[in-house]
């Protein structure tokens, strides 16, 4: 009897955490695997890698220098471009807060903050996935995450 009447109870504990999860919406990606090595934005045709590198700041800017994405040249994005995969409202996972789609995206680091093209010669824009926020900083920080990007021809 107490069973029966726990179970509705933890049916809606899990309907409020698939809610809760902050992903992206359903049809934002094209279809892919967790092999893929890159996924693809239906909304804005761009082409990122799924998954980030951190480097130090003084090669992070070189990472896209001479990759190749499904046989395109790739590149950094720039702001506008990175701000396209943050959640607007971030969300809380095992590991603290997060502000990107955790399955399209899977270990993208939330420690350090991604770098873009920079603005000036004076000036990089980063942005942070633990919060969704953008900074802008006349010098960069150590490590800092890349992932890069091509748009779809």
């Amino acid at each position: 009897m107490k069973l029966s009447r726990a179970l509705p109870l933890f049916a809606g504990l899990g309907l409020l955490a698939l809610e809760a999860r902050g992903d992206a919406p359903s049809d934002q990606y094209a279809a892919f695997n967790s092999q893929d090595p890159t996924i693809t934005d239906n909304k804005t045709a761009l082409v990122w890698e799924r998954y980030a590198v951190v480097r130090t700041a003084g090669v992070a800017s070189t990472h896209c220098n001479g990759l190749t994405l499904n046989g395109v040249p790739a590149r950094l994005p720039t702001v506008k471009e990175l701000l396209t995969l943050v959640d607007e409202v971030p969300h809380d996972e095992f590991d603290g807060p997060r502000a990107i789609d955790r399955n399209a995206f899977p270990g993208t680091p939330i420690s350090a903050p991604f770098v873009t093209l920079g603005g000036d010669s004076k000036h990089n824009w980063v942005v942070h996935f633990d919060t969704g926020s953008v900074e802008m900083l006349t010098s960069l920080p150590t490590p800092l995450a890349v992932r890069c990007v091509y748009a779809k021809p």
